[in-house]
């Protein structure tokens, strides 16, 4: 399927759908603030759904537990906010288009979307917030967009299928558990314009191999890599060893065979100073 340049944003599976299995829905915005729509559904039909030019909003919990298969918001130009919990739970969602106009994105708007395999926010948006795509299980790929500046908490906590993420040079937070349970995420960059990275952030990926850290002197987060029982490689560009937030360290407490496991690489000339330095003097090597 070939869009339009101007409606790039593309969020759900590149999968084929039946139309001939699905109930094609024309939605106004009348149509999205009321809810009246729902009551037409029958029992076992799922919906193809079309915002009309009028949507300027999709309001909070408008999809919410719906039989939604498919979403085209191509033809709402005006299209600029996407609220609370639009489209949770919704189970069967595989494909959604949006237009490039959507610049806000509410909490938990995506959650539980377990049919969702990939996602690509739109250009605008700057922050992703907190629960966006919580347990969303079957989701495989996310595309950030490049002026994004915060990945709120647990945006993609319990993602199981994630194996990749990349992050724009302008990212400054990415919040706490933001990638927690990521079970099939197996390396991450965190460039050096991250300037809190919280707590838990890629707890319990156990799948992670590799992971770079942002290599300035901004306070880390607790136990970033709790869980990560598979991580090989850690870098830390930084000269001078950040401090942890709450005196804490890159694993829990519990896990100290992994300061064994996983390799701390640092820049040649702060080798001294890691050895010293609170929690990265747990390194062997």
């Amino acid at each position: 399927m070939k869009l339009n340049p101007h409606f790039l944003a593309v969020l759900g599976a590149a999968v084929t759908i039946n139309a001939m299995a699905q109930k094609p829905v024309t939605l106004t915005q009348a149509d999205l603030r009321s809810g009246n729509w729902k009551t037409d559904v029958t029992a076992g039909e799922t919906l193809d759904i079309t915002l009309s030019a009028d949507v300027t909003a999709i309001p909070a919990d408008a999809f919410a537990d719906a039989p939604v298969v498919r979403v085209d918001g191509t033809p709402a130009r005006r299209l600029t906010k996407v609220e609370a919990y639009a489209f949770a739970r919704c189970k069967e969602l595989r494909e959604l288009l949006l237009p490039e106009s959507v610049t806000t994105m509410g909490e938990g708007c995506f959650r539980e979307c377990e049919s969702l395999e990939r996602l690509t926010v739109p250009s605008g948006v700057t922050e992703l917030p907190q629960y966006m795509c919580v347990w969303c299980m079957g989701l495989k790929e996310v595309t950030l967009p490049p002026s994004l500046h915060k990945v709120g908490r647990f945006a993609f906590q319990y993602c199981s299928s994630l194996q990749s993420v990349e992050f724009p040079a302008t990212v400054t937070t990415v919040g706490m558990n933001a990638f927690a349970y990521c079970f099939a995420l197996k390396e991450v960059e965190v460039p050096s314009s991250v300037r809190q990275l919280e707590a838990y952030a890629f707890s319990e990926c156990t799948s992670l191999r590799r992971a770079k850290l942002p290599g300035n002197s901004a306070e880390l987060g607790e136990l970033i890599f709790d869980g990560c029982r598979a991580l090989e490689v850690l870098e830390e560009p930084s000269a001078v060893p950040p401090k942890f937030e709450c005196t804490s360290t890159i694993f829990d407490p519990e896990e100290g065979a992994m300061y064994r496991k996983c390799r701390l690489v640092v820049p040649a000339a702060s080798e001294d100073s890691y050895r010293l330095a609170p929690g990265w003097n747990l390194f062997y090597e």
